[in-house]
């Protein structure tokens, strides 16, 4: 499996400009397929076993954050302002968020909710299902790590 997964990467181009892999949910229900993003803008969706890849999407920047899988749907966020839910199976886009900057925060789902950071100094609180955003809060500084939830609390780091 890892052969084949080193073998694709590099057929696409992509060995040395790999910037983040999944983080893995307890809900996750595609154990056959890595999400990676590149330097070069695109999340692809890639079979573990096979090394195949299944589907790419293309953002607007590189993709720093690592993406998340929760109930079928890949969250991921993107240098270009935007965090972005996707089909884990075909790759099209559910909806999209934009921030104030760039998003290399990995997110984290809890109770219905993904929680983001981005560089705009703010945590979000978005509907997984919609997009809609529930609440932000201003933290003073950016955030380049991934929030954690932990007894119904937020936990994140600023800069």
């Amino acid at each position: 499996m890892k052969n084949a997964l080193f073998f694709l990467l590099a057929a696409l181009g992509l060995m040395g400009c790999l910037l983040s892999c999944q983080q893995k949910d307890p809900n996750a229900n595609a154990d056959d397929v890595v999400y990676v993003g590149s330097e070069n803008k695109k999340l692809y969706a890639v079979d573990a076993v096979t090394g195949t890849k299944k589907w790419e999407f293309t953002t607007g920047a590189p993709i720093f954050s690592s993406p998340v899988v929760s109930n079928g749907i890949v969250f991921v966020g993107s240098g270009d302002k935007k965090f972005y839910a996707l089909d884990a199976t075909t790759g099209t886009k559910k909806w999209e968020f934009t921030t104030g900057s760039f998003v290399d925060s990995s997110p984290v789902v809890s109770n219905g909710l993904v929680y983001v950071g981005s560089y705009d100094d703010k945590v979000y609180a978005l509907d997984a299902t919609t997009g809609t955003k529930k609440w932000d809060f201003a933290t003073g500084g950016d955030i380049p790590g991934s929030p954690t939830v932990s007894n119904g609390m937020i936990y994140t780091r600023e800069r």
